[in-house]
């Protein structure tokens, strides 16, 4: 049984990438390896475009690099029907630099429900009513900071919100636990006003692709 509290968890928003390297090939694995054309580093948060919608997308973490060879760690390519060989060629951006976010007093997410298609047979005397799984919505993580606009994420926040382009939120939990979310920003900082109340900013991340989990050591 584990008990396990938020408290203490670090947030952090990418702001810059390395320039785009080109992936020939990954192969099918439960940690799959990527071909690329320049060199990673060991412990590299990247970010994925590849031919696999699966992955597409993707953040992931850089477990290994040798000879233009990059394991990501996690990211499961092995169902070759999901993941048909020779297919999953595209590019990969490094973040080379994080901006903390702090002063965060809300957390909330949303979307994720499973979606369904329903029917029923005219010749159904019973007035059954059937149905089945079609796709799950979009998800967002929205969260509330107090406002102070000195503070380096409230720049990099409108940059991302301008920039419009897909951004890494990583959180790391008290323990050591690490979730990597691809996300586009929306952020306008306009603070929130009510009288005897903190003022405050919102900021949404709807996320491109799923995150990606990575257990404390």
């Amino acid at each position: 049984m584990a008990s396990i509290f938020a408290n203490g968890t670090l947030v952090s928003i990418s702001s810059t990438f390395s320039e785009a390297q080109t992936i020939s090939a990954i192969t099918n694995a439960a940690s799959a390896v990527a071909t690329v054309s320049g060199t990673l580093s060991q412990g590299d948060i990247v970010l994925l475009a590849s031919g696999w919608s699966g992955i597409n997308q993707r953040a992931a973490r850089v477990s290994a690099f040798a000879t233009s060879a990059a394991t990501l760690e996690n990211i499961d390519t092995s169902d070759t029907d999901v993941y048909p060989t020779g297919e999953g060629a595209g590019s990969i951006i490094a973040v080379k630099d994080w901006v903390p976010i702090n002063q965060i007093a809300e957390v909330s997410k949303s979307g994720g429900d499973a979606n369904y298609e329903q029917w029923q047979f005219l010749e159904d005397r019973t007035g059954l009513q059937r149905q089945r799984p079609t796709y799950r919505s979009a998800k967002s993580i929205d969260l509330t900071m107090h406002f102070d606009p000195q503070f380096a994420w409230y720049k990099a926040l409108l940059a991302a919100n301008a920039a419009g382009d897909l951004r890494v939120l990583k959180i790391v939990s008290p323990s050591g636990d690490v979730a990597l979310y691809p996300v586009y920003v929306s952020f306008d900082g306009d603070p929130t006003l009510e009288i005897n109340t903190n003022e405050t900013v919102s900021a949404s991340f709807a996320l491109a692709a799923p995150y990606t989990y990575y257990p404390a050591a």
